[in-house]
């Protein structure tokens, strides 16, 4: 598993966990035993298929009182509507982001450095929050999403969303005292 959150909709509770298999696993939190877990079953959603990610999850968020978006290895993003458990919103981090006219920042890197910045998918999402302050409404951004390399997107995620903004961190040297 890569992540886990923990959603209360009245008094039914559950943990949602996501990880390698593609799948958001929603387990029932029962009343009759604090260490009792309930079985576990894959969320479905609506779409054609019946896994709508195709790559490996890695970030998820909640928005009570009953939204989760899980975010996925290839840059994108479902948001679920868990009272229903279908998918109500599908993002995607734009193909065109960040690298095209643009030279990437020289650094130092070791061989496993290297290994592993070149294993990074560059669309990968790997943090979700959702603004929780912030209305659920078409032009108002409320689910903000962490990618590599320092990319940080911000999507409304009502009505099937869209992209409100991006935006890329740049990296800062490290400053020591003498």
């Amino acid at each position: 598993m890569t992540s886990l959150v923990y959603l209360q909709q009245g008094m039914a509770k559950t943990l949602v966990a996501a990880g390698w298999d593609r799948k958001l696993h929603a387990f029932r939190d029962t009343l009759e035993d604090d260490l009792m877990v309930g079985a576990s079953y894959p969320m479905r959603g609506r779409w054609a298929v019946a896994e709508p990610h195709t790559d490996d999850v890695l970030a998820m968020a909640y928005c009570p009182p009953k939204y989760v978006a899980s975010a996925a290895y290839d840059g994108t993003i479902f948001v679920w509507n868990m009272s229903s458990a279908s998918v109500t919103g599908r993002f995607r981090a734009p193909s065109d982001d960040f690298t095209s006219g643009t030279a990437r920042l020289s650094r130092r890197l070791t061989t496993t450095a290297a290994r592993v910045e070149s294993m990074m998918e560059e669309h990968a999402i790997l943090s979700l929050q959702f603004l929780t302050t912030r209305p659920m409404a078409p032009r108002v951004g409320n689910l903000v999403a962490g990618g590599c390399r320092g990319r940080v997107y911000i999507w409304s995620a009502a009505n099937a969303g869209r992209l409100i903004a991006r935006f890329h961190l740049v990296c800062c040297a490290l400053i020591t005292a003498p």
